[in-house]
Protein backbone atom coordinates (compact mmCIF):
# COMPACT_ATOMS: atom_id res chain seq x y z
CA UNK A 1 0.00 0.00 0.00
CA UNK A 2 1.31 3.37 -0.61
CA UNK A 3 -0.23 6.58 1.09
CA UNK A 4 -0.08 9.85 0.43
CA UNK A 5 -1.00 12.90 2.71
CA UNK A 6 -1.55 16.18 1.80
CA UNK A 7 -2.84 18.72 4.68
CA UNK A 8 -2.92 22.67 4.88
CA UNK A 9 -2.70 23.68 8.31
CA UNK A 10 -4.12 27.08 9.00
CA UNK A 11 -2.07 29.66 10.98
CA UNK A 12 1.21 30.89 11.83
CA UNK A 13 4.10 28.60 11.97
CA UNK A 14 5.40 27.81 15.47
CA UNK A 15 8.74 26.31 16.50
CA UNK A 16 9.15 24.04 18.21
CA UNK A 17 10.41 25.49 21.73
CA UNK A 18 12.74 24.55 24.27
CA UNK A 19 11.68 22.85 27.22
CA UNK A 20 11.69 24.68 30.59
CA UNK A 21 12.02 23.98 34.21
CA UNK A 22 9.62 25.25 37.05
CA UNK A 23 10.64 24.72 40.93
CA UNK A 24 8.01 24.09 43.48
CA UNK A 25 8.47 23.10 47.32
CA UNK A 26 11.75 21.43 46.60
CA UNK A 27 11.38 19.39 43.05
CA UNK A 28 11.42 20.55 39.47
CA UNK A 29 9.70 19.51 37.06
CA UNK A 30 10.28 19.35 33.53
CA UNK A 31 7.23 21.05 30.60
CA UNK A 32 6.73 21.91 27.79
CA UNK A 33 5.51 25.88 26.98
CA UNK A 34 1.73 25.88 26.61
CA UNK A 35 1.84 27.73 22.90
CA UNK A 36 4.02 24.16 21.66
CA UNK A 37 1.92 21.99 23.38
CA UNK A 38 -1.03 23.91 21.22
CA UNK A 39 0.35 24.05 18.11
CA UNK A 40 1.19 20.45 18.28
CA UNK A 41 -2.52 19.81 19.29
CA UNK A 42 -4.05 21.78 16.47
CA UNK A 43 -1.96 19.84 13.94
CA UNK A 44 -2.70 15.78 15.75
CA UNK A 45 -6.27 16.78 15.43
CA UNK A 46 -5.61 16.91 11.47
CA UNK A 47 -3.62 14.19 11.11
CA UNK A 48 -5.78 12.16 12.93
CA UNK A 49 -8.67 13.42 11.08
CA UNK A 50 -7.50 12.24 8.10
CA UNK A 51 -5.96 8.79 9.51
CA UNK A 52 -9.57 7.89 9.79
CA UNK A 53 -11.28 9.24 6.95
CA UNK A 54 -9.25 6.77 5.54
CA UNK A 55 -9.47 3.84 7.61
CA UNK A 56 -6.73 3.30 9.28
CA UNK A 57 -6.33 1.69 12.99
CA UNK A 58 -2.93 1.74 13.92
CA UNK A 59 -0.16 3.76 13.42
CA UNK A 60 2.48 3.80 10.26
CA UNK A 61 5.52 1.84 11.26
CA UNK A 62 7.08 1.93 7.83
CA UNK A 63 9.61 4.58 6.17
CA UNK A 64 8.35 8.13 5.32
CA UNK A 65 9.39 10.94 3.51
CA UNK A 66 8.03 14.16 4.33
CA UNK A 67 7.75 17.82 2.28
CA UNK A 68 6.70 21.15 4.78
CA UNK A 69 6.37 24.16 2.95
CA UNK A 70 6.17 26.96 5.14
CA UNK A 71 3.58 29.91 4.01
CA UNK A 72 3.96 33.25 4.91
CA UNK A 73 2.23 36.10 3.72
CA UNK A 74 4.52 39.09 2.36
CA UNK A 75 5.12 42.29 4.31
CA UNK A 76 6.76 44.96 2.84
CA UNK A 77 10.04 45.42 3.49
CA UNK A 78 10.94 41.69 4.33
CA UNK A 79 9.77 40.46 0.82
CA UNK A 80 11.79 42.69 -0.76
CA UNK A 81 15.04 41.84 1.35
CA UNK A 82 14.26 38.02 0.80
CA UNK A 83 12.89 37.87 -2.16
CA UNK A 84 10.62 35.11 -2.87
CA UNK A 85 12.51 32.89 -0.06
CA UNK A 86 11.16 33.71 3.71
CA UNK A 87 14.34 34.17 5.65
CA UNK A 88 13.44 34.82 8.86
CA UNK A 89 12.37 32.88 11.94
CA UNK A 90 10.97 30.07 12.81
CA UNK A 91 14.52 28.15 11.89
CA UNK A 92 13.08 25.21 9.23
CA UNK A 93 14.83 22.71 11.71
CA UNK A 94 12.29 23.67 14.81
CA UNK A 95 9.61 24.93 12.57
CA UNK A 96 9.47 20.69 11.25
CA UNK A 97 10.25 19.59 14.55
CA UNK A 98 6.86 20.93 15.65
CA UNK A 99 5.55 18.61 12.89
CA UNK A 100 7.12 15.59 13.43
CA UNK A 101 6.32 14.94 17.06
CA UNK A 102 2.92 15.99 16.90
CA UNK A 103 2.56 13.01 13.98
CA UNK A 104 3.90 10.71 16.66
CA UNK A 105 2.80 8.30 18.80
CA UNK A 106 3.35 9.34 22.44
CA UNK A 107 2.96 8.23 26.39
CA UNK A 108 2.65 10.97 28.52
CA UNK A 109 3.29 11.01 31.92
CA UNK A 110 1.59 12.41 34.52
CA UNK A 111 2.73 12.84 38.28
CA UNK A 112 0.91 14.09 41.06
CA UNK A 113 2.28 13.71 44.43
CA UNK A 114 2.65 10.20 44.78
CA UNK A 115 0.40 9.11 41.78
CA UNK A 116 1.74 8.76 38.91
CA UNK A 117 -0.45 8.32 35.40
CA UNK A 118 0.15 7.55 31.79
CA UNK A 119 -1.73 8.63 28.70
CA UNK A 120 -1.31 7.74 25.13
CA UNK A 121 -1.51 10.11 22.54
CA UNK A 122 -2.27 9.01 19.39
CA UNK A 123 -0.28 9.93 16.16
CA UNK A 124 -0.07 8.95 13.07
CA UNK A 125 3.69 7.60 13.07
CA UNK A 126 4.65 5.19 15.95
CA UNK A 127 7.98 7.02 16.04
CA UNK A 128 9.37 10.37 14.21
CA UNK A 129 12.57 8.17 13.59
CA UNK A 130 10.20 6.65 11.03
CA UNK A 131 10.81 9.62 8.68
CA UNK A 132 13.87 8.71 6.33
CA UNK A 133 13.93 12.26 4.22
CA UNK A 134 12.91 15.79 4.80
CA UNK A 135 12.01 18.61 2.79
CA UNK A 136 11.26 21.95 4.16
CA UNK A 137 10.93 25.22 2.17
CA UNK A 138 9.98 28.84 3.78
CA UNK A 139 8.42 31.01 1.34
CA UNK A 140 6.08 33.93 0.38
CA UNK A 141 2.64 33.09 -0.64
CA UNK A 142 -0.71 34.56 -1.66
CA UNK A 143 -2.41 31.92 0.14
CA UNK A 144 -3.35 32.44 4.36
CA UNK A 145 -0.02 31.79 6.57
CA UNK A 146 0.27 28.44 7.29
CA UNK A 147 1.67 25.35 6.11
CA UNK A 148 1.32 22.71 3.32
CA UNK A 149 2.52 19.33 4.98
CA UNK A 150 2.89 16.28 2.27
CA UNK A 151 4.19 12.32 3.07
CA UNK A 152 4.41 10.00 1.47
CA UNK A 153 4.54 6.07 2.75
CA UNK A 154 5.91 3.56 0.79
CA UNK A 155 4.63 0.37 -0.28
CA UNK A 156 5.93 -2.43 1.03
CA UNK A 157 6.97 -1.12 4.40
Amino acid sequence: MIARLELFFHGPIRSKERARTSASSGYSRMYTPKETVDAEKAIRSQLIEWKRSIGWEESWNGPVHIRLYCLYEPSGRKKQQGGFEYVYGPDVDNAVKTFLDAAQDKTIRHKKKDEIRTTFVEGILTNDCRVSSVYVRKVYSDLPAGALLAATLPAGA
